[in-house]
């Protein structure tokens, strides 16, 4: 099953604004305004795939850790 493809839609950057408009505007408790953006680079999306990595190796194993490693690495942004 794939969760996601290997590649960003051609107007991507647009899905992306009109979501960040839209939080802007819905409605929150007392204006706290709880959500957060991010947008990674390669290095920590790289050291965020380690790390999951290992915690998955520790429950897992290496290979189920090596697998999901992989499907990670290619989901971009």
């Amino acid at each position: 099953m794939t969760y996601f493809e290997d590649t960003l839609p051609l107007n991507y950057e647009s899905a992306v604004q009109d979501a960040i408009n839209a939080a802007r505007y819905a409605p929150n408790h007392k204006n706290t305004e709880p959500w957060t953006f991010y947008h990674l680079g390669e290095q920590a999306i790289k050291e965020i795939c380690d790390l999951n990595y290992e915690l998955v190796k520790e429950k897992k194993g290496e290979i189920a850790a090596a697998k999901k490693r992989e499907r990670w690495l290619k989901i971009p942004g």
